[in-house]
């Protein structure tokens, strides 16, 4: 599966807005804002074989339809992720591209079923990166929900599309001098056990 870098900040709802506005961003955009609302669900067996396994599968509805995703956690900064689109809402794990993962799905098949979901407002800004480069800059403004839990989300994703990840790094620094912030290292899979386990 292809290898996402990416880097996540911890911000609330009101740090975001200023993170969008800051002149960090506007003199890095390489193009205007775009707006979408993005619900995900994710999918796991009662006991948590994927969890386990490493994996994160769910299914997210767009306005333009489903889309299915498939993520393996690498480090800190690195995943593996493998997508497609869906004719419908529920997943298909033959269409998932990598083998060895796909036999782990299959291996769960009969057990899987929605664990948790993320429902947000997602905003998106190519930025370009510090001695080149580029990078999608996505503030996300919701919610976690596990049952009747729910947590609230505020995060801003900087997802390399061209160049390296110390350009991305010098990025996130560039962003986190305009608005001091935390980096957050949990994906939001993974925040989403936490809340079901809470």
């Amino acid at each position: 599966m292809p290898i996402e870098t990416e880097i996540k900040l911890a911000l609330d709802p009101a740090g975001l807005e200023r993170l969008g506005g800051s002149a960090a961003v506007e003199e890095a955009a390489l193009g205007p804002w775009r707006s979408e609302r993005l619900r995900s669900v994710y999918y796991d067996t009662r006991e948590g074989d994927l969890r386990a396994a490493g994996l994160a599968l769910r299914v997210r509805y767009t306005a333009g339809g489903c889309v299915q995703a498939v993520k393996a956690k690498r480090d800190a900064i690195h995943r593996a992720a493998g997508e497609c689109a869906l004719p419908g809402e529920t997943p298909d794990l033959a269409a998932v591209p990598d083998a060895s993962v796909r036999a782990v799905l299959e291996g769960v098949r009969g057990r899987l079923g929605p664990v948790f979901e993320t429902v947000f407002t997602r905003r998106t800004r190519v930025l370009r990166l510090p001695g080149g480069g580029s990078a999608e800059l996505a503030l996300d403004v919701g919610e976690i929900r596990a049952g009747a839990r729910t947590e609230p989300l505020a995060e801003a994703e900087l997802e390399l599309v061209e160049g390296n990840a110390d350009a991305l790094r010098a990025m996130v620094d560039r962003l986190r001098a305009a608005v001091p912030c935390d980096v957050e290292p949990r994906t939001k899979a993974e925040r989403g056990y936490a809340l079901r386990d809470a």
